[in-house]
């Protein structure tokens, strides 16, 4: 994506008190994507991610953030945050990257989750899900293998004519009759991470390979 123009200004100090206190406080009223209003001055970004924000409990977690503007400017301060569910917006944040085409034209580093490669899970009661999502292939025959702790799964090899290609793991007897390769209830363990691996049937060379990080409903 084509980085805005756009100058958020924001004072340290009170962006580091704002999350940090955020951090025991509940609630979601943010979603969807982010919006500029300009009838109410406010920017609002759902799933921000915090990096390197010294001394600060909120890095590396995500929030919901609204900023207003100041004035006429094109300035805009932090006027609240709410922490938010990091495996849903990494997860969103790993579907964007996959199908922003322009990202990948600029990224050095195929493989990595949402570039080349996308894993998706999800553990609900009584069943694991996963699908594993690849792209920019060379036409041949591939295979998935998914890890979630002890237990491993591989799917049957799938040939292909483009450059794409989709596995589905699942444990609802509904999807395994649609061709999802049947796993375990319980297959997504208690990291709620799953590792995928891409390979070539014919080379049996690990083409790509992610880790998803599950989610619970």
């Amino acid at each position: 994506m084509k980085k805005s123009k756009l100058t958020v200004e924001m004072a340290t100090l009170a962006l580091a008190s704002t999350l940090s206190y955020s951090l025991a406080v509940a609630g979601d009223d943010i979603g969807g994507g982010a919006k500029a209003d300009f009838s109410t001055s406010k920017l609002t970004v759902p799933c921000v991610e915090i990096r390197n924000l010294s001394g600060s409990l909120a890095n590396n977690k995500f929030f919901d953030i609204v900023l207003e503007r100041r004035g006429s400017s094109f300035n805009f301060e932090l006027t609240y945050a709410a922490s938010e569910d990091a495996a849903m917006c990494q997860q969103l944040a790993n579907i964007a990257t996959f199908e922003d085409s322009n990202y990948s034209d600029d990224n050095t580093a195929p493989g990595e989750n949402g570039f080349g490669i996308l894993v998706r899970c999800n553990l609900r009661v009584g069943r694991s899900s996963v699908s594993v999502d690849a792209r920019d292939l060379a036409a041949g025959t591939y295979i998935a293998t998914i890890k979630s702790g002890t237990k491993v799964k591989t799917s049957l090899p799938m040939t292909i004519s483009g450059d794409e290609v989709e596995f589905d793991f699942d444990s609802d007897n509904g999807d395994v009759a649609e061709g999802a390769v049947r796993i375990d209830t319980d297959f997504i363990q208690n990291d709620l991470k799953v590792v995928a691996e891409i390979v070539n049937d014919i080379t049996d060379k690990v083409v790509y390979s992610a880790t998803g990080i599950c989610l619970v409903n």
